[in-house]
């Protein structure tokens, strides 16, 4: 058996293996998101609170009891929406409120305006489901 054909079983094998596997995980999350809009939309916005929310997040004005635990639960809300679960967006809606958790990290941690417009496209879209 020569190099050639050595290499051309390898891609078959190579073929048959991706075929048993699947597909890799970022095809995997857009197909899961582009299943609908709005829940791409809302897990754009949730993931860039939870990338402005580290260990450092001062969180002396919000309900919030443990950076840790609420960055938790925001990842695991993003895997249900990302699966066309919404039950959760209503507690974001109390999060986004006027002097809610969002608002008072944001100006406690210098992201204020940037919330602003991540609160408006929140509103936008939690008003066009409900």
């Amino acid at each position: 058996m020569g190099a050639s054909s050595l290499v051309s079983l390898f891609e078959i094998f190579l073929g048959v293996l991706k075929k048993i596997i699947g597909k890799p995980k970022s095809q995997e999350t857009k197909i899961n998101t582009g299943l609908n809009e709005d829940a791409s939309a809302f897990i754009r916005i949730l993931e860039k609170i939870n990338s402005k929310i580290t260990s450092t997040t001062n969180i002396t004005w919000s309900s919030i009891e443990s950076v840790e635990v609420f960055k938790s639960e925001i990842n695991k809300d993003i895997i249900a929406i990302s699966k066309g679960d919404f039950s959760s967006i209503s507690t974001y809606d109390t999060y986004f409120l006027p002097t809610g958790d969002f608002q008072e990290i944001s100006i406690s941690n210098g992201w204020g305006e940037e919330y602003i417009t991540l609160a408006k496209e929140f509103e936008t879209l939690y008003a066009r489901i409900n």
